[in-house]
Formats: structure tokens, sequence, C-alpha cells
């Protein structure tokens, strides 16, 4: 029990430092808060289930959905921030590239 309550408090501590203002520029990083704050919460109930109903498995699949869904999120988030990389470096070429036409 006392490993389940240590790695709650440190995905809780992750969770904390993710959610600071100088990691706020990132775009996934609250995606990756919420996750850690899952973990942190399903790592304490798990722990409980188990003391009460031994060799239960319903938490396994509430801890596989948890996964899935904030897997999707950050995998989304990612693709975004990919993807308005992207179009930026094509908005800066085109804009290099017609400034240097009127030169020519």
């Amino acid at each position: 029990m006392w490993i389940a309550v240590i790695s709650a408090l440190v995905c809780f501590a992750v969770a904390t430092i993710l959610f600071t203002p100088p990691l706020r520029g990132y775009p996934f990083y609250q995606v990756l808060s919420f996750y850690f704050l899952f973990e942190g919460a399903w790592t304490l109930i798990n722990a409980a289930v188990n003391l009460i109903w031994p060799g239960t498995g319903a938490m396994d699949w509430i801890h596989y959905a948890g996964a899935v869904v904030f897997a999707g999120a950050l995998f989304y988030k990612l693709l975004v921030y990919y993807w308005k990389q992207k179009q930026s470096e094509k908005l800066s070429k085109k804009q290099s590239g017609s400034q240097e036409d009127p030169e020519k």
C-alpha cells in the first residue's frame, strides 16, 4: 500500500509541476498533467479496491480506458501542434518568397 501512496504522490507532483507557468507554453502540458492526475488517483483507488476485493479486474479496465482516452488526446494535441508548425513554416516561406519577387 505504501508503494501505491508514494507512486500516487509522485504522479500528483509531476502534474503540479506541469501546471506551473513556465511549462504552460507547451501545447500538450494540460493533457500530460491530467494524465498524471488520472494515474495518481487510479493508483490510490486501485490499491484500496485490491485491499477490499483481492483479484478483481474491474480497475484494470478503467485504467485501460483512461490510458486510451489520454493517449488519444495527447496524440491529437501533438498532431495539431505539428500541423500548426508546418502551416507557419509554409506561410513564412511564402512571405519571404513574395518579398523577393518585387526586388527582381
